[in-house]
């Protein structure tokens, strides 16, 4: 995927942007803020949710 004129790796994708690599819109979210990455990856979470990329099940301890 590309994103920003180069390659974007989700895995490489820090916190705080991983709404921003799925296109999400949302008030602006600063980096090394604890609060905004937690928020950043709900709003990840929720989406990929949303669009069954993503089950409860996933979150389940093996």
């Amino acid at each position: 995927m590309r994103r920003y004129g180069g390659e974007v790796n989700v895995l490489k994708t820090p916190s705080h942007a991983l709404s921003a690599y799925f296109g999400l819109s949302h008030a602006p979210l600063s980096a090394h803020d604890a609060l905004d990455d937690a928020l950043s990856l709900a709003y990840a979470s929720q989406h990929l949710l949303r669009e069954g990329r993503l089950i409860v099940e996933d979150f389940e301890r093996r």
